[in-house]
């Protein structure tokens, strides 16, 4: 019996492993790439170009949040209850996120591929609706999600201060150095996303973990290849994508 639980992690799955496809052929990268990654490139001579060229504007990521927070909140209205622990974290998540989206970045005319964009709504529909049991690890998930949150949000702070295009300085290291991460706010979400696993181990988390890693782990590492091609000075090489020390 196909139940929702085991159609969504499916799907994540699936776009996971469409992600790992697009990275080993060269044709589809421009298909991974979105904002600043999309600025410049080069695809007039692509028999996919009119693909590549499905864009939206990627301030619409507040979408993303906004459909969170209704279909919680609708939820747990329809159901005449109160929201549990994973859903009071997912609202918090949202509302940060959301808070980021439309007051801490600046505007831009930075776009994204419409599968990314379709990819965001399917999955924060798929965590509103997720309502599973909880584990006996919560305090460890709950210390998870709140470094997580705070590590993240301290990274959208530098990167909103940071010129457009220029090679952002994320609070975790005090320099330019071999230390350096090209995105560790994806690491932090990730680290987030850990944390829901470990509060609600079973089918849909681990999927959640696993597109996160591979979707945001490709962005991080196409980021890092790109800062790196903008600088001139070997004490400024990037080495790590989305975790320092890591990967």
């Amino acid at each position: 019996m196909f139940t929702f639980e085991v159609i969504s992690a499916s799907i994540l799955l699936l776009a996971s492993s469409a992600v790992l496809i697009a990275c080993n052929y060269s044709a589809l990268h421009p298909i991974l790439d979105y904002g600043k990654l999309i600025q410049g490139r080069d695809i007039s001579s692509s028999k996919l170009k009119i693909l590549f060229n499905i864009l939206v504007p990627k301030q619409w990521f507040y979408h993303f949040y906004t459909e969170l927070l209704i279909l919680i909140i609708a939820k747990c209205l329809y159901f005449g209850r109160y929201p549990g622990l994973r859903e009071v974290l997912l609202l918090i998540q949202g509302s940060r996120r959301l808070y980021e989206q439309l007051f801490v970045f600046p505007k831009s005319n930075a776009t994204m591929h419409l599968t990314h964009y379709a990819m965001g709504m399917l999955l924060y529909a798929i965590e509103a609706f997720y309502s599973p049991s909880e584990s006996s690890y919560r305090c460890v998930a709950i210390i998870l999600f709140i470094i997580g949150s705070m590590w993240q949000n301290s990274c959208h702070r530098a990167l909103a201060g940071t010129k457009k295009y220029d090679i952002p300085q994320f609070p975790i290291t005090s320099s330019y150095s071999a230390l350096t991460t090209a995105c560790p706010h994806y690491g932090a979400e990730l680290l987030i996303y850990i944390a829901f696993l470990i509060m609600n181990p079973s089918f849909i988390p681990v999927a959640t973990v696993i597109w996160i890693a591979i979707s945001l782990g490709t962005s991080g590492q196409r980021s890092k290849e790109y800062y790196n091609k903008k600088c001139t000075d070997t004490n400024t090489h990037i080495k790590w994508a989305i975790f320092p020390l890591i990967y």
